[in-house]
């Protein structure tokens, strides 16, 4: 298990995190708790093998874009998801990172965790057959020359 990527889970509420970092383990997914950002944010510059980091925005010191670049310079490339309150969700998240609407339950996080790491993967496979059905028209346009 420790060669597994893990999700690091940041929020400041004991209990929450608690909740989610649970359902989260149900998944199938390693989950490593911190109640700040900053905490995060030493466990990768350590070297922790990280996939995602799922934060507060508020939690610790620093602003959503300062976290995202400095999580980003550890790991090049960890996703990063906030979880906000709506009224904070019509601001813009910073570049590359996503925003997940609270209230959260384990199982939406769980569903939005494995939709952001299928993105990549998801937009090559799209991307070919995009390229696969405009070569089958040139090919059919061709013959019907």
């Amino acid at each position: 298990m420790p060669d597994t990527p893990a999700i690091l889970l940041v929020q400041s509420d004991e209990g929450q995190r608690a909740k989610l970092a649970a359902g989260l383990r149900l998944d199938g997914m390693r989950v490593v708790e911190y109640a700040t950002a900053e905490a995060a944010l030493v466990a990768l510059n350590r070297g922790l093998k990280a996939a995602m980091l799922v934060t507060e925005p508020a939690v610790g010191r620093l602003t959503e874009l300062e976290l995202t670049e400095l999580a980003r310079d550890a790991a090049p490339r960890l996703e990063v998801i906030f979880t906000r309150s709506p009224e904070a969700n019509r601001l813009a998240a910073p570049a590359g990172a996503h925003a997940l609407v609270k209230p959260i339950e384990a199982g939406r996080l769980s569903r939005f965790i494995r939709l952001v790491a299928a993105r990549p993967a998801l937009r090559s496979v799209l991307q070919r057959r995009y390229r696969q059905s405009k070569s089958c028209v040139l090919a059919a346009r061709t013959r019907a020359s």
